[in-house]
């Protein structure tokens, strides 16, 4: 279990830190709960806004347990209604998912006939002599997917529909290749889908991250893929497949932010008090994203998040240690267009979504320490690392830079017949 803690410092700077990492036996929602408020203790953290979790039972009742033991130290938002944040990340892998299972058979087919290239030097060889002839523009070579990660498959199709001559083309030539090669209607519906996934693609990429605030344009992002959802389900111009598969993602964005009574109303208040959006868009974006101005469910959900937001602010109002006081004894008589004029330039690099590098990832050697020495060591290298590594900035960059080496280094394996060994790494998640 890796438990990480995201805070604003004295300078209002977002800092996010490893305070955690162990071996865990049992997943029990009490278990987690023991283990969870054992870190808490040892670092002595009182206050907790969220808790960010991805979808399993097991951590519902974690929450819960979780939301009793902090209601008795007095230290939650709102009485801890809002503790659990559900992983947006992990929501829209699961509706992406969904979709995939309508036409299954087609992403296999195109996964098998990547992982038929790309199995041995000799045939990516082969593959590359195809690419040379038929002479696209498009020089990158096909990818494969991660079977847990939707995102890696959306790539796999991009590349692969980009290839698709070339995919003719390595039929002809390789006779085993011909009962597996993707069908016309395969490609055809590639070509339909991924507009579509794009969309769930760039939301991906706006959200995951730890180094900047995402709360703002959390539910902005689920919301905008609600409306997309919706319209693409009912309109009858689009590919009869992906309308089935648009239909089922529809039941899965249903479950999770499709009913008003599911939404963590500190990410709406979050939401309304972005300088750029504010109560008018908000209230907009809610009528836009369930049944239109004047239903029940948008007055239900407006009404909801105003006096949500009414009663977090009369919490910390009066809070005889809270944020009043403090403002009251540091109040400076310069005024707001002066302190905005004397403020410190932002580096664009700190807004820029792309320049999240990847996670943290132990060679095979370190995979035999003890679990309280790799416990230290990634809590160590999370807290002294003070700027981002030069690496790709993400991970279509990281293939890019994988294909180009493997692009130089085909030609000699194929003639020195290299054999392939395989090594096992440890990755470290945040999750």
């Amino acid at each position: 279990m890796s438990l990480t803690a995201h805070f604003i410092d004295n300078d209002w700077m977002l800092q996010k830190k490893v305070i955690n990492f162990c071996q865990v036996k049992s997943h029990t929602g009490k278990n987690l709960t023991r283990m969870v408020e054992s870190c808490l203790s040892s670092w002595g953290l009182t206050r907790v806004l969220s808790l960010t979790i991805n979808n399993a039972t097991s951590n519902d009742k974690t929450i819960e347990y979780m939301q009793k033991r902090l209601m008795s130290w007095n230290r939650l938002v709102l009485n801890g209604n809002y503790l659990h944040t559900r992983c947006c990340a992990h929501i829209i892998n699961l509706i992406v998912q969904e979709g995939f299972k309508e036409d299954i058979t087609t992403i296999c087919r195109v996964h098998a006939a990547v992982k038929y290239v790309k199995s041995s030097p000799s045939r990516l060889s082969k593959f590359m002599e195809c690419v040379a002839h038929v002479n696209i523009e498009y020089k990158s070579l096909v990818r494969l997917d991660v079977e847990t990660r939707w995102n890696s498959t959306y790539l796999m199709l991009e590349a692969a529909l980009k290839h698709h001559k070339e995919f003719e083309e390595f039929k002809l030539r390789d006779k085993k290749f011909m009962g597996m090669a993707p069908t016309y209607s395969d490609w055809e519906f590639v070509r339909s889908i991924l507009p579509f996934l794009e969309i769930f693609n760039y939301a991906t990429l706006r959200i995951f991250g730890s180094s900047y605030v995402i709360s703002t344009m959390y539910m902005f992002e689920a919301f905008g893929i609600g409306m997309k959802i919706r319209e693409m389900s009912t309109s009858w111009g689009v590919h009869m497949s992906v309308r089935t598969m648009v239909i089922r993602m529809k039941e899965k964005y249903d479950k999770y932010w499709g009913n008003p009574n599911h939404i963590n109303m500190l990410l709406m208040i979050s939401l309304m008090l972005h300088p750029s959006y504010k109560l008018k868009f908000t209230n907009w974006l809610i009528a836009k994203s369930f049944d239109g101005e004047g239903s029940e469910s948008t007055c239900k959900l407006r009404d909801k998040v105003e006096s949500s937001l009414r009663s977090l602010f009369e919490e910390v109002e009066n809070d005889p240690h809270g944020y009043s006081r403090y403002f009251q004894s540091t109040r400076s008589s310069t005024s707001e267009l002066d302190i905005y004029l004397e403020d410190a330039r932002h580096n664009r690099l700190d807004l820029d979504v792309l320049n999240c590098t990847g996670g943290r990832v132990l060679d095979p050697y370190r995979c035999s320490l003890t679990p309280q020495m790799v416990e230290a060591l990634v809590c160590t290298q999370d807290w002294i690392k003070k700027t981002p590594s030069p690496l790709p900035s993400n991970e279509n960059d990281e293939f890019l830079e994988f294909e180009r080496i493997e692009e130089e280094l085909v030609p000699s394996l194929v003639t020195l017949d290299v054999t392939h060994s395989v090594s096992s790494t440890f990755t470290l998640d945040d999750d």
